[in-house]
């Protein structure tokens, strides 16, 4: 059923919309089919290699692997450190996570991901990096928009421009905030391309989260073959430390993914 379902919402129009504009995070598993399925199994092949050694680390009642949207109990700063001192971990980065609601369109729900400023200085992998058109964001008034979000939002004719302002809902639901676009980043990674990329205290504000605490933590590991041992030696390391965690490796979450668009691509 959830196949049918799959290649339906990605031939009609009318019903693909109901990606963006539904409510809820559940959502975000159709806003990815829909990223993806102009090019199908080339994107998702292009995905699973580009999330090849990554790890996410996320609090263990936070939905789909804590690496959509912002839920479940926050990280400590102290897991970051933890994690860091693990052998075979090259990198490991605190993200923070939320939603932008543009103001006017309250049923329209746009996955934001916040990078802190020591990631985007020494990583090569952030959207920052990856701009295909204009600049990357300078301050915590701008935002850059993943290549596949921009196409799903054009095509339901709502787009996001690059160089123009838009006003965003603040956490109260009441006052607005202005955010200007200032470029589109494409990674390669379909799940990364489907959200807004911005500073962490951009994220922080719209998600209300104090400093030294995350929404998730994103590893890399030194050897991709050796994810499931890191993998393991996170979840013992952090077991009883705080909140309780989950360790999840974000190409697993495509397997679903890769069944519904080989029934879409028939």
């Amino acid at each position: 059923m959830f196949l049918l379902a799959a290649k339906n919402l990605l031939r009609r129009k009318g019903i693909a919309s109901l990606a963006l504009l539904g409510v809820g995070l559940g959502s975000a598993l159709i806003i990815v089919l829909l990223a993806v399925s102009g090019g199908l199994d080339r994107n998702l092949d292009q995905t699973v290699g580009a999330l090849a050694g990554k790890l996410v680390v996320s609090p263990k009642d936070a939905l789909f692997g804590g690496i959509f949207f912002s839920s479940g109990t926050p990280l400590p700063a102290g897991d970051l450190d933890a994690v860091r001192s693990l052998p075979g971990v090259r990198a490991v980065y605190g993200r923070v996570t939320a939603s932008l609601t543009p103001a006017g369109s309250p049923e329209l729900m746009l996955p934001l991901t916040g990078y802190g400023r020591e990631e985007t200085d020494s990583s090569p992998y952030t959207p920052f990096a990856k701009i295909i058109q204009g600049r990357a964001p300078g301050n915590d008034r701008e935002i850059i928009i993943g290549q596949s979000l921009y196409s799903s939002l054009s095509f339901i004719g709502r787009r996001l421009e690059v160089g123009q302002t838009y006003p965003f809902l603040s956490p109260d639901g009441i006052h607005a905030i202005d955010l200007r676009v200032t470029g589109i980043y494409r990674t390669g990674d379909e799940i990364t391309d489907t959200a807004v990329a911005g500073t962490e205290s951009l994220a922080r504000r719209f998600d209300s989260l104090p400093y030294g605490e995350y929404s998730s933590l994103a590893v890399r590991v030194d050897d991709p073959g050796a994810v499931l041992p890191v993998q393991g030696a996170i979840l013992r390391d952090l077991a009883g430390r705080g909140p309780a965690v989950q360790v999840v490796a974000p190409e697993n979450l495509l397997d679903p993914l890769q069944a519904s668009m080989r029934v879409v691509s028939r």
